[in-house]
């Protein structure tokens, strides 16, 4: 059974089913780059294109668990400085 079939039989929202949507969407990405001809900007996108993705599965396991406005979540290492909403910009 794939990821995505497994994905339908479980509550929407819990961690298998991120999970599930994590794998397809990153194996979208790297078919598309594949698909692609191979250039640095192409590159350059795909790591873009992979960390928004990653982004936005993190927002939405935040957003499921309704986490304090007193938690942040914080990351090191990556790309580059990314906008946060979940950080007030007095903290930056």
């Amino acid at each position: 059974m794939s990821a995505v079939a497994e994905a339908t039989h479980l509550a929407p929202g819990s961690v298998a089913v991120l999970r599930a949507r994590f794998r397809s969407g990153k194996a979208q990405l790297l078919a598309h780059f594949a698909s692609a001809r191979p250039t640095a900007n192409a590159a350059a996108q795909l790591v873009k294109a992979l960390a928004r993705h990653v982004d936005g599965l993190l927002t939405a396991l935040w957003d499921e668990h309704s986490l304090p406005a007193s938690a942040a979540l914080v990351a090191v290492a990556g790309t580059g400085v990314v906008s946060c909403s979940r950080i007030p910009m007095s903290m930056y």
